[in-house]
């Protein structure tokens, strides 16, 4: 049997529609057949709007790619008309390239995947709820916290006055800042029971990488080598610095923590990548997320029954070193800066990727 592209997209389980510059389609597979309830033939030369409603998302969204040039993505879009039914799908739209690296006219490919990325959007929302219950326990908790760090930070002051090296003396400097930031979001916690806030200020996420790092090296991540893979163009971040920080600070740990004790590797890596959109506490408005930053690390990866679960509290493949609640409050300090966190795992390499509002 000769491969050819048809006979691949045909095998594919999800539809895959090939629309020209006029969203006339040109080609459908077995599944897109299924989905718009006509045979290929019957397909080829007429409108994708024969089919769905005009002023559908995913119209708005081939637009998108075409205008771009490049890649778009929406989650949970809602596909309904009276000819087809109604259908909640992920799209992915692709403009299609010509063998001179051109696009071929506004020709597009567009991919349907049935509540692909809507699972794991409902999975946060789990994670979320449980994210706000642990927020509730941290504020009964915030008295007993602070009074130790207000210690702290009066032990590092007092050591800094006795300590000649200057290179100490930045390390005793870092425990004061640490300090005053755990301080700052315990308040944020106590007087509003969780970390949202209706206004994002820029951030810069090199700045909180590079501050993440700096802490880690000093301290958890001593004998792990760090690699930076920065894209110095990046734009600055709409969320909150401080808890960025605490989010990063999380990944590093626990990529730490899955690392073989000799020739631990973690690499920090920073993108701008077009195309994701979602809906932000349910808010209706879709945001883009082009800043993506990756925490990759070389352990064993995380068990798959723990696969689903891994962002709930008190979920831990390390019981010997992790409590289970640092990738809980990274999901809930995300989805309230209008983020989203994910990953992708096998053994010899896990990465967890955030994906940013652009301020």
């Amino acid at each position: 049997m000769e491969l050819t592209p048809d006979t691949i997209l045909e095998g594919l389980p999800h539809p895959v529609l090939v629309l020209d510059g006029d969203d006339f389609v040109v080609f459908a597979n077995p599944a897109g057949e299924d989905l718009l309830q006509h045979s290929n033939d019957a397909l080829r030369g007429t409108r994708l709007t024969d089919y769905i409603l005009e002023d559908s998302p995913l119209i708005s969204l081939i637009s998108l790619a075409r205008s771009r040039r490049n890649s778009a993505s929406d989650f949970d879009i809602r596909l309904e008309s009276p000819r087809i039914g109604e259908h909640s799908v992920t799209a992915h739209v692709a403009p299609l390239a010509t063998g001179g690296g051109g696009t071929d006219g506004g020709a597009v490919v567009v991919s349907l995947l049935p509540r692909g990325m809507t699972d794991a959007l409902d999975q946060q929302l789990t994670n979320m709820n449980a994210g706000r219950s642990m927020s509730s326990m941290g504020s009964m908790l915030a008295h007993e916290i602070k009074n130790p760090l207000a210690g702290m930070k009066g032990a590092a002051q007092l050591l800094s006055l006795s300590i000649d090296d200057e290179e100490d003396r930045q390390l005793t400097a870092l425990i004061e800042e640490e300090t005053d930031r755990i301080a700052s979001l315990i308040e944020r916690m106590e007087a509003f029971g969780n970390f949202e806030s209706n206004v994002a200020e820029p951030v810069n996420i090199h700045e909180v990488l590079n501050h993440a790092l700096t802490l880690a090296e000093n301290s958890f991540g001593a004998s792990v080598t760090f690699h930076r893979d920065f894209d110095p163009s990046l734009p600055n971040v709409a969320g909150h610095k401080d808890s960025l920080i605490q989010v990063v600070l999380n990944l590093i740990k626990n990529a730490c923590e899955a690392v073989p004790d000799e020739r631990g590797e973690v690499t920090l890596s920073t993108r701008y990548r077009l195309g994701t959109r979602i809906a932000p506490g349910g808010s209706g408005e879709r945001v883009e997320l082009p800043l993506h930053v990756m925490i990759t690390d070389n352990g064993s990866g995380i068990p798959e029954p723990l696969g689903d679960a891994v962002f709930d509290p008190f979920v831990t493949s390390n019981k010997a070193k992790g409590t289970g609640l640092g990738l809980a409050l990274v999901s809930k300090l995300t989805d309230d800066m209008g983020g989203f966190v994910d990953f992708e795992s096998e053994p010899g390499k896990t990465v967890f990727r955030l994906q940013l509002p652009m301020y």
